[in-house]
C-alpha cells in the first residue's frame, strides 16, 4: 500500500509539474498565441503577411525568454535539482535569462524568417530545391532547441551558445532525429486528437525531452574526453 501511494504521489507530482510549467509558458507567450490563432483563421494574404511580420518582431521579446525559462525549469527536473515551487523557479529564470534570450531570439528569428521565406518562394518556383530548405529547417529546429538547452546549462555569451548548439547538433545527429520525431508525434497527437495536451502538457513535455537528450549528448561528450 505504501509503495502504491508513493508511486501515486510521484506520478501526480510530475503531472502537476508539467501542467503548471505548460500553463506558465502559455501565459507568458499569450500575445504571440493570439497572433498564431489569427494567422490560422485569416484568409487574406496581405493580412497573413502583416501577422507574420508582427510575429517575427515580437517573438524575440516574448517567446524566447518564456521558452528559456521553461527549459531552465525542465533542466532542474532532468538533473533532479530541488525547486521551491515551479512558479517561483520559472519567474526567477525568466528574469535571469531575459536579455540573453532576446539576443538569441533576434539571431534565430532572422534565420527562421530567411528559411521559411526560401521555402515559400522555392515551393512555387523550384519545388525540388524546397526539399533542401526543408531539410535545413529541420536542422535549424534542432539547433534552436539545443540553443535553449545550452543557454540554461552554461553561463556563456550568445555567440558561444550558438557555437555549442551547432556542435551538439552535429556531434550526435541521430539524437537530433529522435528529437524531431518525438516533437512531431507530440504535436500531431495534440493538434489532431488530444487538444487538451496543448494547454497542459505538450510544450513542457517537448522542453523536458529536449533538455534530457541534450544532457545525454553532454555526458557522452564528457566521457570521450
Amino acid at each position: 500500500m505504501e509503495k502504491f501511494m508513493g508511486g501515486f504521489y510521484l506520478v501526480s507530482e510530475w503531472i502537476s509539474r508539467f501542467a503548471l510549467a505548460n500553463l506558465l509558458w502559455l501565459l507568458f507567450t499569450f500575445p504571440v498565441g493570439i497572433v498564431v490563432l489569427n494567422l490560422i483563421m485569416v484568409e487574406s494574404k496581405d493580412t497573413s503577411l502583416l501577422i507574420v511580420i508582427y510575429f517575427a518582431l515580437i517573438a524575440p521579446l516574448v517567446v524566447f525568454p518564456a521558452t528559456s525559462a521553461l527549459f531552465a525549469v525542465s533542466r532542474d527536473w532532468a538533473m533532479e535539482k530541488e525547486q521551491e515551487t515551479v512558479i517561483k523557479g520559472y519567474w526567477n529564470y525568466y528574469k535571469e535569462n531575459y536579455k540573453s534570450s532576446v539576443k538569441l531570439g533576434l539571431v534565430l528569428t532572422i534565420a527562421w524568417v530567411v528559411t521559411v521565406g526560401d521555402i515559400y518562394y522555392f515551393c512555387v518556383s523550384f519545388p525540388l530545391i524546397t526539399y533542401v530548405f526543408v531539410g535545413f529547417g529541420l536542422f535549424l529546429f534542432v539547433v534552436t532547441m539545443y540553443s535553449f538547452s545550452v543557454m540554461v546549462h552554461y553561463d556563456i555569451s550568445v555567440k558561444d551558445v550558438l557555437k555549442k548548439a551547432l556542435v551538439f547538433s552535429v556531434a550526435k545527429p541521430w539524437i537530433g532525429i529522435i528529437l524531431i520525431i518525438l516533437t512531431a508525434m507530440i504535436l500531431f497527437v495534440s493538434v489532431n486528437q488530444l487538444r487538451f495536451l496543448l494547454i497542459f502538457f505538450s510544450f513542457s513535455m517537448i522542453s523536458f525531452i529536449s533538455i534530457s537528450l541534450f544532457l545525454k549528448i553532454y555526458s557522452m561528450l564528457i566521457e570521450k574526453k
